[in-house]
């Protein structure tokens, strides 16, 4: 098949952030495809770059986390209908497979059906507008009936939809009647990530990631100004942050009286398993609202697969996973105090840190391996392919 993948926020290893729809990329071109990328880049003008297996389409789309909503809802329609218009001018693509975040990513593949009969397929890694909505970014209750007509039309015009998380496919039956996801996680890429024993060194808490609104960072921070006013052990306990996003400025502004806690720079994918290498744990953050219980973020997975105990601000599924596997804990937000309660046994039985760290290894590797999940994935677009050209 020549298939092209149409992913606004996609990254390759040497950038950072999530890197899944390159796996993807590369697994489809192993298995004989042929794929190009469609995707968004801060420069002025448009650039194709091989990369890998693969081409990549760049197009100029001026985006920043901290852009008020109209001017980042400008940038996420500028970038459909570049994608859109570059499609349209094509005749040899197969199939399209677009990646949310944002909503707006599979309007391509809606388009390109309309056009020109091309079908395609949706992955869904955050439930929009679900998320923006209990975030308040969208709060126009006429704007919010039409991204939730939008949605459920995508779900039911596309091929596939590939949920990342069973809460995110229960969401999606809800919305859409008929439509039944295929789950297929995260990927842990445990070839690349590989656990590393620590040191004497102070017991350190790392972070790595976004530093958004809907992060709310400002729990990690409160806990390390409480733990640096408990007594030893407790007090010895490092927090290491290396994020990109509106709030970090904020944040760091926030810690200049917390000699405990050290940002890095944002970093790619070696200087995340270098960090990675020297922490014992990682915490995983969001503001409290329901629907990001149902997310799936990128540096959970990579926390399983080197190996480090995973600490919760927030419930959901890998809430429940965490606690089946016994791989990590939840950490009450608003409680430090507790969440120093649930820390203290780590700190103070390193055999008990050591049997959970093998845990969340163990997990990575039996669960949520990147070449076992991205064969599925390959072979559920094979299949829907096949399917569509039989006229199932």
């Amino acid at each position: 098949m020549r298939i092209a993948l149409v992913h606004q926020h996609f990254r390759v290893p040497s950038q950072g952030g999530g890197i899944r729809t390159w796996y993807l990329a590369q697994a489809l071109a192993d298995r004989g495809h042929h794929v190009e990328v469609y995707t968004a880049h801060q420069e002025l003008r448009y650039q194709q770059k091989e990369h890998g297996a693969c081409s990549i389409h760049y197009f100029p789309t001026d985006y920043q986390q901290r852009y008020g909503l109209i001017r980042r809802g400008k940038a996420f329609f500028r970038f459909v209908f570049q994608a859109a218009k570059a499609l349209a001018a094509r005749h040899d693509f197969d199939v399209l497979y677009t990646v949310t975040t944002p909503l707006s990513v599979p309007l391509v593949g809606f388009l390109l059906k309309r056009w020109r009969g091309t079908p395609f397929l949706v992955e869904v890694g955050d439930l929009w507008p679900d998320a923006p909505i209990q975030l308040g970014y969208l709060k126009n209750p006429l704007l919010q009936k039409v991204a939730l007509g939008i949605e459920r039309h995508i779900y039911q015009q596309a091929l596939r939809v590939i949920a990342y998380t069973p809460g995110i496919a229960q969401a999606i039956r809800r919305k859409a009647q008929g439509i039944e996801p295929v789950v297929i996680p995260n990927v842990a890429d445990c070839d690349f990530f590989m656990p590393v024993v620590s040191g004497t060194r102070p017991f350190t808490i790392g972070y790595f990631g976004a530093a958004g609104k809907a992060n709310h960072l400002e729990f990690l921070l409160n806990a390390a100004a409480y733990f640096l006013r408990q007594a030893a052990p407790l007090a010895q306990v490092r927090f290491w942050i290396a994020a990109e996003g509106s709030e970090l400025g904020r944040l760091k502004q926030m810690a200049t009286s917390l000699p405990n806690v050290t940002f890095f720079s944002y970093t790619d994918k070696v200087g995340v398993r270098q960090l990675l290498a020297e922490t014992d744990a990682c915490y995983i953050s969001f503001i409290d609202r329901p629907i990001l219980e149902t997310g799936c973020p990128n540096k959970f997975f990579d926390a399983l697969a080197a190996g480090k105990l995973c600490i919760l601000n927030f419930r959901g599924w890998l809430y429940e996973l965490v606690t089946q596997h016994q791989c990590g804990f939840y950490a009450p937000p608003h409680d430090p105090a507790a969440f120093a309660v649930q820390l203290l046994p780590y700190l103070e039985n390193p055999a008990l840190l050591a049997s959970q760290q093998s845990n969340a290894r163990q997990l990575a590797e039996t669960e949520f391996d990147t070449a076992q999940l991205m064969s599925r994935l390959v072979t559920t677009i094979e299949s829907a392919y096949e399917d569509y050209s039989r006229g199932r």
